[in-house]
Parts: C-alpha cells; sequence; structure tokens
C-alpha cells in the first residue's frame, strides 16, 4: 500500500516545490524582465500578431524606462496570447518542466 501512495505523493510535493520555488523567483521584479525576453522569442507563435507587436514594443519601451511595474501586465497580456505550450515553456523557463 505504501508503494501505491508514493507517485501521488512525489507528485504533490513537487508541485509544493514548484509553487515555493515560484513566489520566490517573482518575488524579484526582474524577473518579469526573463519572463518578457522569452515570451519576444516566441512571438512568432501568437495569435493575433499586431497586437503582439504593439505589447512588444510597450515591454520595450517600459524596460528602457526601467518600469518593471508596467511590464508585469505586459506579460500577462502576451501570455494570454500564446499557445498553450509556448506559456507552459516561458514559465519553465525552457527547461522542459512543466
Amino acid at each position: 500500500a505504501r508503494a501505491a501512495h508514493q507517485p501521488r505523493d512525489l507528485e504533490r510535493h513537487r508541485r509544493v516545490l514548484r509553487r515555493v520555488a515560484d513566489g520566490v523567483y517573482f518575488r524579484r521584479p526582474e524577473a518579469w524582465i526573463d519572463v518578457f525576453e522569452r515570451l519576444c522569442s516566441r512571438a512568432h507563435e501568437a495569435r493575433d500578431l499586431p497586437r503582439v507587436d504593439k505589447l512588444v514594443t510597450d515591454g520595450k519601451a517600459a524596460l528602457a524606462r526601467r518600469d518593471l511595474a508596467a511590464l508585469r501586465p505586459i506579460c500577462d497580456a502576451l501570455s494570454e496570447l500564446m499557445p498553450v505550450s509556448a506559456v507552459a515553456r516561458a514559465r519553465a523557463f525552457s527547461s522542459g518542466l512543466r
């Protein structure tokens, strides 16, 4: 019975660790720079390319101003326009982990 629970427990622990790691990572305002750059590198995969182009331009302007608070909603909007697989890759920082 114990062996049957191990994979489920392992998965639960993995999810908890991922949430903790994400919380620590995204506590840094600079994390949104990484997310923005990853999303920009996959802009060609997005739906509504004209909207993506505007968001990328706005994001680059925010970076030039060092306005990291403005970058987060831009990243959120870009994520909404990406296919699910691109969003998962961006959240996993292209590590192949999900």
